[in-house]
């Protein structure tokens, strides 16, 4: 094994439904040799981690905006008056809401470039 050209070897399991994953990227790429493919993949290939944690706070503010506004809507369907606290409260929800969407989508052009 001196001699050739390639003489480390790593070994690793695959269940039934990674395997035919794998069959299935390496047909679509268009390659016959499975080596070859893991082998471009290790040593080319990248893995792209998002952070979604601004995501995630986005969907937080908004449910607490659609309680809101949901909340709102029952009062005044039973007849009652909007009161200015209840508006002032959604009012600072919704633009909670607006800053981390811009925060959000200047993360993603960030990244982007």
């Amino acid at each position: 094994m001196a001699n050739r050209a390639r003489p480390h070897r790593i070994e690793f399991r695959l269940s039934d439904s990674e395997n035919d994953l794998v069959k299935k990227k390496i047909e679509s790429a268009g390659i016959r040799n499975r080596e070859a493919y893991i082998r471009k993949m290790v040593c080319e290939g990248y893995i792209i981690h998002m952070d979604f944690s601004g995501i995630r706070e986005v969907i937080h503010l908004q449910r607490n905006a659609t309680n809101n506004l949901n909340q709102i809507a029952r009062h005044l369907n039973s007849g009652g008056n909007i009161h200015q606290n209840d508006m002032n409260a959604f009012m600072e929800i919704h633009e909670q809401i607006w800053q981390a969407i811009e925060f959000v989508a200047k993360k993603l052009a960030r990244m982007k470039t």
